[in-house]
């Protein structure tokens, strides 16, 4: 298939993964529940440029595109009903096609768009470390930002750090979203958390949400994360035993639903990778259930894949969402 100017599909659009990267990070996901705040009692901190220069950086994503007509081989233009080219102009790719009624949103918008709501929230800025990420030859980007003055330690040296994952998508694949995260330092494992429910995220074609949700979201989302470490110690001092594991994989992320009710409900290949993480944990952090616990989020976090990289990570964080709103979760934590 070609666009209106003859320009072939790359292999990024024909659904052969690429991607190109910015920065080397590792995702994470910790997601909060948005809760009433009055955003006109945030005081509003001041930086020096250097605080927020990084923050402010938006080039990774001034990937400049147009939509244009799908023509057939041909040469017959496609009426726009059977949807219409993202063309990345500086590179001459076709990176993705959007839907007759999707509006087309450059990155940069909503990257500019998440950095007033950061910058407004309340939030200490100072020394944040930010990472740019695109996909798919600028078709989707991921941005994260760790804020080091936002810390856990549930125990001695097992620090972890408040972030934001921000994603979006040129190709509506991805919808805007902020998602609240956290990031393990020493193992930089992702901490996810069961109340994933965001209201900084739009649809392209809907509606945006109104500015004051945004900062408030993300203004409520440290509160909710400080909260993590009494949840942290409570896992530790819950003590399992490595089938408690098993039987917690099994039901969750490597269930596997089978036609045949004698065979086995899970895949094997995924419960041996659960398990080898947490063996992993448990040989630093003893049988318990955070050990079960980071046993998923190293699971979700390190990993090969020979298929599109940008897709598995949000797979894998959503899994281990799944996980924890279980449940056999809640009732290994609550015995």
């Amino acid at each position: 298939m070609k666009t209106g100017r003859g320009i072939p599909l790359p292999a990024a659009a024909q659904g052969q993964p690429t991607y190109h990267q910015i920065s080397h990070p590792q995702p994470s996901e910790l997601i909060m529940n948005d809760q009433a705040f009055d955003v006109t009692e945030i005081e509003i901190p001041q930086y020096h440029t250097d605080d927020l220069k990084d923050l402010r950086d938006l080039s990774a994503f001034d990937i400049p595109t147009e939509i244009e007509h799908l023509n057939t081989q041909s040469g017959l233009q496609m009426h726009s009903k059977f949807g219409r080219a993202v063309v990345r102009k500086d590179i001459n790719q076709v990176i993705g096609r959007i839907g007759p009624r999707t509006r087309h949103e450059p990155l940069i918008n909503n990257q500019r768009r998440a950095v007033e709501y950061i910058e407004n929230s309340g939030l200490d800025l100072t020394g944040c470390v930010v990472t740019d990420t695109v996909f798919d030859d600028g078709a989707r980007a991921r941005r994260q930002v760790e804020f080091p003055r936002y810390v856990v330690e549930p125990q001695v040296g097992d620090i972890t750090r408040f972030m934001l994952d921000i994603y979006d998508s040129q190709n509506n694949t991805w919808a805007f979203q902020i998602k609240f995260t956290a990031m393990r330092l020493w193992c930089l494992n992702g901490c996810t958390s069961p109340d994933f429910q965001i209201r900084v995220y739009n649809k392209h074609g809907q509606s945006r949400n109104d500015f004051s949700d945004g900062v408030r979201a993300i203004a409520n989302a440290v509160e909710n994360f400080e909260k993590r470490e009494d949840e942290f110690r409570r896992l530790i001092n819950r003590q399992t035993r490595p089938d408690d594991a098993e039987e917690v994989y099994k039901k969750t992320i490597a269930y596997s639903r089978k036609e045949k009710p004698w065979a086995p409900q899970f895949s094997q290949p995924k419960l041996q990778d659960l398990i080898d993480a947490y063996n992993t944990e448990a040989s630093y952090a003893g049988n318990n259930a955070y050990a079960i616990y980071n046993g998923a989020t190293r699971w979700a976090t390190h990993f090969e894949t020979r298929g599109n990289r940008a897709n598995a990570i949000v797979n894998r964080q959503s899994k281990v969402a799944d996980m924890l709103k279980s449940k056999v979760w809640k009732d290994l934590v609550d015995a």
